[in-house]
Order: C-alpha cells, then structure tokens, then sequence
C-alpha cells in the first residue's frame, strides 16, 4: 500500500506508523476528503491475496469510511495493514473522531 499516496493541493500530513505486526496509515479529514471524492476504492484491490469478492468489500469499506471522516472536521481515517504488506492476513479501517 505504500507508494500509492497521490497529493492534490496542499502538503500532505498523512502518517505512517510501521509496527512489529501491522502498519497504520493515517490520513487527516482533508486527506480522507480527497480520497473520497477521487472514490479510490481501488485500494482494496492492492491485498494480492485476498479473493475478488474481499477486495470489493475492502474498497467499498475504505470509501465509506473517507466519506464518514471527510464529513467530520478533525477526524482522521486509519487503515491498518497486518505485515507483511504483500500479503496481509487482514487489514482494518477506523475513523477516530
């Protein structure tokens, strides 16, 4: 997943946070706006292991949860990906508000 962060505007403030068993990728309310409304869904195809039907579950949960935190000033949206990054067991996406 890393690599595919694409800026539009402003300097990004997104966040990397590499762990001994996942890596979060937190991105702003405004970060998360322009993922929303560029609806990279595509996202969710990235996992090479995971079945098609994961993936489109995955890149429709990752656009949702960008709309919720491109709606609500401060938020921040995390997706958290286990390692190894090739091929995660699974991978999660929050909003802390």
């Amino acid at each position: 997943m890393t690599g595919l962060i694409t800026g539009a505007g402003t300097a990004s403030a997104l966040a990397v946070h590499p762990g001994p068993d996942a890596v979060a990728i937190d991105f702003t309310q405004p970060e998360a706006a322009a993922l929303a409304t560029t609806n990279l869904a595509l996202l969710g195809q990235l996992p090479p292991n995971f079945s098609p039907l994961a993936k489109q579950r995955l890149g429709e949960t990752i656009s949702r949860y960008a709309r919720e935190a491109a709606a609500v000033p401060g938020s921040t949206l995390t997706i958290i990906v286990d390692t190894p990054i090739q091929a995660p067991a699974g991978v999660t996406v929050t909003v802390v508000y």
